[in-house]
């Protein structure tokens, strides 16, 4: 009766050992895989626009199925950035390229920017968990990748 303390104690870590090491393991693995796959899904859709200069209906669709397929609710941002070639005001006879916002992002030209964000809408579950448990504190899901179109 005298070693009880220890005996709750030995419990009780091994219950951590036994459950919390692994399901953390496995949460934070899960967490970095959709994270990846996400970052894939966005490469594969910018090198379609940039390749084709166009964003069809189908190709945001199977955007937005293989980022919400895999556990984080995010949300997609799709940007097009028009090249615009301005003549030189101080040096004559020069031009200077600026990038202006445009708001119809269905058709690119040549030398049009394309910009994708995909950030996270409130945490991932992983991040609810963890942070509780072992004090893990995840980044959220806030990726922008930009590309110039061929």
């Amino acid at each position: 009766m005298s070693d009880i303390f220890g005996k709750v104690w030995g419990t009780m870590l091994a219950f951590i050992l036994l459950f919390f090491a692994p399901f953390t393991m496995v949460t934070l693995s899960n967490e970095m895989v959709a994270r990846r796959t996400i970052m894939n899904e966005m490469q594969s859709f910018i090198d379609e626009v940039i390749d084709t200069r166009a964003v069809t209906d189908k190709q945001l669709e199977d955007l937005y199925l293989g980022i919400s397929g895999l556990g984080p609710i995010c949300d997609v941002e799709v940007n097009r950035y028009v090249r615009v070639v301005d003549p030189d005001p101080i040096n004559q006879g020069k031009i200077y390229t600026t990038y202006v916002y445009s708001e119809n992002n269905k058709e690119y030209n040549q030398g049009d920017k394309v910009q994708l964000r995909v950030h996270a809408i409130g945490d991932t579950s992983a991040a609810k968990m963890l942070r509780p448990i072992i004090g893990a504190w995840i980044d959220p899901i806030d990726y922008t990748f930009t590309a110039r179109v061929r």
